[in-house]
């Protein structure tokens, strides 16, 4: 007589794998966007948690679903990593670093005791902050930057801090050029890419611990723009507003990493007249992006911070056409914190 456990067990099996070829079939014969929507709809998940509850009680099904939830994020970090690699790397590498990728996610995001609030903030950070980054174009050559940060924090309340920051990025030893009609060989030319923000950043602490969850936003402004140091066709320009940029902050390990995403809005309101001359662009427009860093407490008070940034900012121009200003910059930092 067969064990009841083990029909129960391949009744599970089977139930979960048939919805999942039925859905994988439905997709094939999709379009990308239908196929998409199918496929990220809970065709796993969702028998797994029938049968959970059908087992459990509530308390761990309701457990089980906040930690889903919170671990969600991982699937985003898997597809940005393997959209980015698959571009220009083979099916293995790009599948393996996409991976492990997600699994360094998981064994960040189990150190934590998420609740529900958080774990839809965490949610809804990580993936504004993916979005972008799965969406960037190919073609940005490497160039070393110099970054300056200055930030100050003061506590008014055992959950309120209220900070001011100043931040200067700058490229070295950028180049690029143009292609005039009468050459067939390109002009090269020494340019700067710039950016300088400084505002306010009040924050809001999680837990009463110092090491605890915080969620903080700049609010301030911000100037970015492109330079030629020698004579090029291409113009020199400034785009300038305000930005928005709300940041949560995950202490791991006893506070000694750090892991912060950030996603930004920047609103242009400010256009040098040399871009709008050459481009015949509008004098307004917007900005979205955000940031991802990895704070690692060295030795007292020194922290290596790894960093990653992009920025896609769009201004319309004449004949219903765009302009779009990128920034990328991957960073390493050594900051003094007291």
């Amino acid at each position: 007589m067969i064990d009841p456990f083990w029909l129960l067990f391949a009744a599970k099996l089977a139930l979960a794998a048939g919805i999942v070829v039925a859905a994988s079939l439905l997709v094939e014969r999709s379009g990308p966007v239908l196929g998409a929507m199918i496929a990220t709809l809970p065709i796993s998940v969702g028998p797994a948690y029938a049968f959970l509850a059908m087992e459990h009680d509530a308390a761990f099904v309701s457990g089980s679903a906040l930690a889903s939830l919170a671990v969600n994020v991982a699937t985003a970090v898997f597809l940005t990593v393997y959209s980015l690699l698959a571009r220009t790397r083979g099916l293995a590498v790009s599948l393996s670093l996409g991976l492990l990728g997600w699994a360094a996610t998981v064994a960040l995001i189990s150190q934590v005791d998420w609740t529900l609030p958080l774990a839809l903030l965490l949610n809804l950070v990580v993936f504004g902050a993916c979005l972008p980054l799965g969406l960037r174009r190919l073609g940005t050559e490497e160039f070393p930057v110099l970054d300056l940060d200055l930030h100050a924090d003061i506590v008014l309340r055992r959950h309120i801090v209220l900070g001011a920051a100043i931040h200067y990025q700058t490229s070295v030893g950028l180049h690029g050029g143009d292609l005039p009609p009468d050459r067939l060989v390109a002009n090269d030319a020494a340019l700067r890419a710039a950016r300088v923000e400084f505002g306010a950043t009040p924050g809001y602490r999680f837990s009463r611990k110092p090491g605890g969850v915080i969620l903080r936003a700049f609010l301030g402004w911000s100037f970015r723009g492109l330079r030629a140091i020698t004579e090029v066709g291409l113009p020199s320009y400034t785009l300038h507003g305000p930005v928005l940029r709300p940041t949560l902050q995950i202490p791991l390990f006893d506070n000694r990493i750090v892991i912060g995403i950030a996603p930004e809005i920047v609103g242009v309101v400010g256009v040098s007249g040399s871009l709008r001359n050459a481009a015949n662009t509008s004098a307004a427009g917007v900005g979205v992006g955000g940031e991802a860093s990895v704070d690692v407490l060295a030795c007292t008070p020194l922290h290596l911070v790894v960093a990653y940034r992009e920025s896609h900012a769009r201004l319309q121009t004449a004949g219903s056409g765009w302009f779009m200003d990128i920034e990328r910059f991957g960073t390493v930092r050594a900051v003094l914190q007291y």
